[in-house]
């Protein structure tokens, strides 16, 4: 029975952490799910409308602190689910109103003109998707937002997006391990000296006797 209480509780903290935030609101039409994990917004699924995407879209857009990227941006991604599926695609989003106490802009309307599903994480190529052409109108200025990061070309060969998170930093727990290592050598030697001499004492005094 506590088996299946711990179990609960794992998939209970498993599910916590893929809701969205309130500064983090997305539009998500057509029966889109909007989930939130580590700084992205993911659309997934919807009723295959042409003007939002098919339904087995993802969708992904950075959120973070709510400063989003203007309006009709394309931005390449490199999506990971955990499971080994990769996906690529060009990410379109559109300014849908709304804000945020700052003034930036937070409720975005996203689609994919042309997912596939990928082997590789960088491919020679990019997907070229074709244009759309039906827009959502936008409910206010889409300047309202502060973009930080350059806007990638139509054609996706902009890849800094994907590897903006990447850490080229050594973990930490090898240098616990060499910490922690020279000590017990350092005693193992010592214990061996100790036991040398005694050893050489007590074939001293038999010889002696």
């Amino acid at each position: 029975m506590y088996t299946y209480i711990y179990l609960f509780c794992i998939l209970y903290m498993y599910q916590a952490s893929w809701t969205v935030s309130s500064a983090q609101t997305v539009y998500a039409d057509y029966g889109r799910k909007a989930i939130a994990y580590n700084g992205y917004v993911y659309l997934i699924g919807g009723s295959g409308n042409p003007n939002v995407g098919a339904s087995n879209d993802i969708q992904v857009f950075n959120a973070n602190n709510g400063v989003l990227y203007n309006s009709t941006v394309v931005l390449p991604k490199y999506v990971s689910l955990g499971s080994g599926f990769l996906c690529q695609s060009n990410w379109r989003m559109y300014h849908m109103g709304g804000g945020d106490q700052d003034g930036y802009a937070t409720n975005y309307l996203m689609y994919s003109n042309n997912f596939q599903p990928i082997s590789t994480p960088k491919p020679t190529q990019a997907n070229q998707g074709p244009t759309v052409s039906t827009t959502p109108s936008p409910a206010r200025s889409t300047t309202a937002g502060s973009p930080t990061t350059s806007q990638s070309n139509q054609n996706g060969n902009n890849n800094s997006d994907s590897d903006s998170n990447s850490s080229s930093t050594m973990p930490w727990w090898p240098w616990l391990l060499l910490g922690l290592s020279i000590p017990l050598c350092a005693i193992c030697i010592h214990f061996g000296i100790t036991r040398y001499k005694q050893k050489k004492e007590v074939q001293n005094t038999y010889h002696k006797m």
